[in-house]
């Protein structure tokens, strides 16, 4: 064979483009080829690789002319060469700018559409788990709730490449800004991750038929993930057929990339299909599999080639140094304030400035945030707010919440007791339903006590934590507590020392792996000894309680639940190794409304049950979840910011002095229009607080119109519980 094939993408850094190793194979195939590299930046070293007999280094991509470049690309075509593109976003413009051509060894616009991300079509022709993911399109309610169920192991997604993964709201706004920014498009994902090894399929179809297809299993990568070493195998024949199908069904031509992970389990989870032959693809030609080559033979028409494994089906990739190639001298370094080696990367310019060259892509609007029946009457109190910023209390929303805090009956006969955090909200309305609702009160510090004695709780009634408990030693001390929990075994020590005569001592536990800076740490042999030691030194029958907490808002559902599991399991061996009797086990707060209702609770109290035959109460601790959404933040407009005619940022008059989680968690924001609320959507506008201080952001980004004006007013939404309870004075003058 001595026809020309154009390769294109031959950056050769950390994240390499496949072209170099596309075009060593076809060497390795066709002796008598005319290899042309094509690339679009004079940094990318596989220009400089022997494979080639010549390279064509085309203008970075922002400057590109891409009605010429098409014409160029089609004019090769029509004089016999073949064209194989190894960049998923030039597979994307070849698609969209030229018309399907025998030679041009790439999927066309109907056979991409399937496989792009976040949820491919092709994926459920294949048999494959599909890891659940989210458009980042929707609201930020749901987006948050997504999350959570997941226990924040998730990871946000380009459009085309690139993953971040992302452990709580701060960073997945931070990594959500950061891709947007850079891939020009709100077109992002969140998928879920899945705990397995690297594997990958690796195929080359021609006009929908399968030419060849094998598999790897990932051996070494780099810390990005790329594949550094692997072990080459046949396809599985029970993938064989569906793999055919599926090439056949979108009529797929070129190679591809089905990224794929094997849990703990064996079964295999789908991530992406990727548009073209993976950097890897020369190692599975070394173990006797030459993919580019079959898809050329099968494009000219000649026979298929060899498809034996060899005796070595494992590669590895080594760094060499090769020498530059004559009249294509290397770039000029770029100056130190311009950022790192390797900035303009594979394509030849930052994305920002390609992507919408290359792809454009159609705006899409962010699902806005909904209000309850209750929470909608409650703020046509907005009309009577004369100064702002001004915190509204939700009476009808907060009554709603605590109504369904129903009695609930003994489960296997214990019982599951509800019991209010006064450092949540201390405000006297919350103290008052959560009096009505049978609730008992948890507190902190003697401070709380009093207050709660003050509310008209009884000691008996009130569960004492926390590592500063006895704060301040001014206040008078309160016997016969219903359970002292101490947060550490110093602290349980004085506690046996103190003479006390409260119902019921415990511990707080650290649970491995918990990364908790509160209770007494258990991991470690000599401090599980220790504790065991404190907890026999008990005046018989040595009843005893345990307390654990991370709240299921920050960790997620699934992480809490195994938290919870493992204070159980726990607590058994205390039981066991110090002879005491668990009569009690507080679960802790920090729950998400949405997600109270669905704990299981239930299912919690029966294990628990099973393990400890002695517990006769458990604790839960819903103060977030009852008062989280109680109160609403109205703040007014101080400024207007445009640019090029749009506005692009607003200062309001609150700021995370009023609102310091502004940023830990996402919060509805409605705008007053007349009488009217309109629910605001994530936009491009971000809402900026008052004070200096540069984190004072309240929102990165709305959907506000560009006919806001100063005077107009916001209102911020979920602003009770730690927003209300952690707000401080500041930029007002004075202290309070």
């Amino acid at each position: 064979m001595r026809e020309t094939v154009f390769v294109s993408g031959l950056y050769s850094g950390p994240s390499p483009s496949a072209g170099l190793g596309v075009a060593r194979s076809l060497r390795a195939a066709f002796p008598a080829a005319r290899l042309m590299g094509v690339d679009y930046w004079a940094g990318s070293s596989g220009l400089h690789h022997e494979v080639f007999d010549a390279t064509w280094l085309k203008p970075p991509w922002d400057l590109i002319e891409e009605d010429l470049y098409a014409k160029e690309v089609q004019a090769e075509l029509d004089r016999g060469a073949l064209w194989i593109p190894t960049l998923d976003l030039e597979v994307a413009w070849l698609a969209r700018s030229l018309p399907i051509h025998p030679l041009l060894l790439a999927p066309c616009e109907k056979a991409l559409a399937p496989s792009r991300k976040p949820r491919p079509s092709v994926a459920e022709l294949l048999p494959f788990e599909i890891a659940p993911s989210l458009d980042l399109s929707a609201s930020d309610e749901e987006i948050y709730a997504f999350c959570r169920a997941h226990s924040w192991r998730v990871w946000i997604k380009g459009p085309y490449h690139e993953a971040v993964p992302v452990g709580d709201w701060r960073q997945l706004e931070h990594a959500r800004i950061s891709l947007k920014n850079g891939w020009q498009t709100d077109r992002l994902s969140l998928q879920v991750h899945v705990r397995g090894y690297e594997e990958s399929i690796c195929l080359a179809a021609y006009d929908g038929q399968l030419c060849d297809a094998l598999y790897m299993r990932k051996r070494i990568t780099t810390p990005e993930g790329k594949t550094w070493a692997g072990h080459v195998a046949d396809l599985p024949p029970e993938l064989f057929a569906p793999i055919e199908a599926a090439v056949r069904s979108i009529g797929w031509t070129g190679g591809a990339e089905i990224e794929l992970l094997r849990d703990v389990d064996g079964r295999l989870w789908w991530l992406e299909w990727n548009p073209r032959f993976p950097a890897w693809v020369h190692g599975a030609t070394l173990a006797g599999r030459n993919l580019p080559a079959a898809l050329v033979r099968r494009a000219l028409g000649l026979a298929d080639g060899p498809r034996a494994l060899s005796a070595q089906p494992e590669f590895t990739r080594v760094v060499l140094e090769v020498p530059v190639r004559a009249g294509l001298p290397l770039p000029l370094p770029a100056e130190p304030e311009h950022g790192p080696f390797g900035t303009h990367g594979k394509y030849g310019a930052s994305l920002a400035a390609i992507v919408p060259k290359l792809v454009p892509d159609e705006p899409l609007g962010a699902a806005p945030p909904t209000l309850s029946p209750e929470t909608e009457a409650d703020l046509r109190a907005i009309a009577s707010v004369v100064a702002t910023p001004q915190r509204l209390f939700l009476p009808r929303t907060a009554e709603a919440a605590f109504a369904r805090l129903h009695a609930v009956s003994p489960i296997d006969g214990i019982a599951l007791r509800y019991a209010y955090s006064l450092k949540t909200s201390p405000d006297a309305e919350y103290l008052m339903l959560a009096r009505k609702a049978g609730m008992l009160a948890e507190c902190i510090s003697l401070l709380e006590v009093r207050r709660a004695l003050e509310a008209g709780w009884l000691p008996g009634d009130i569960v004492l934590n926390g590592p500063g408990k006895w704060w301040p030693s001014t206040e008078r001390t309160v016997d016969g507590l219903r359970v002292v929990f101490s947060d550490s075994v110093e602290e349980l020590e004085r506690l046996v020392a103190s003479g006390r005569g409260d119902r019921l001592w415990g511990v707080r536990l650290r649970i491995p792996g918990s990364r908790s800076r509160f209770g007494v740490p258990v991991d470690e042999p000599a401090d599980f000894e220790r504790l065991c030691a404190a907890v026999a030194a008990l005046p018989t029958p040595r009843d005893f309680g345990i307390h654990v907490h991370m709240a299921s808002t920050m960790i997620g559902v699934g992480h809490w639940r195994d938290i919870a599991e493992s204070a159980i399991a726990w607590a058994r061996a205390l039981e066991a190794a110090a002879g005491c009797r668990i009569r009690a086990l507080d679960l802790g707060g920090g729950y998400h409304p949405d997600d109270f209702a669905r704990l299981p609770f239930a299912e919690i109290v029966r294990a628990a049950r099973r393990q400890l035959r002695d517990l006769t109460e458990v604790y839960v601790e819903p103060g977030r979840a009852l008062t989280q959404a109680t109160m609403a933040m109205v703040t007014s407009v101080l400024d207007v910011r445009r640019q090029d005619g749009m506005i692009h940022e607003v200062v309001m008059d609150a700021c995370i002095a009023e609102m310091p989680l502004a940023s830990v968690y996402p919060h509805r924001f409605f705008r007053v229009a007349g009488d009217q609320l309109v629910p605001v959507a994530r936009g491009p506008v971000r809402v900026l607080g008052r004070i200096c201080m540069e984190d004072d952001i309240l929102s990165a980004g709305l959907d506000l119109p560009h006919t806001l004006d100063i005077g107009d007013r916001l209102v911020i939404c979920d602003a009770g519980a730690y927003e209300r309870s952690t707000s401080y004075a500041f930029g007002r003058g004075g202290y309070p």
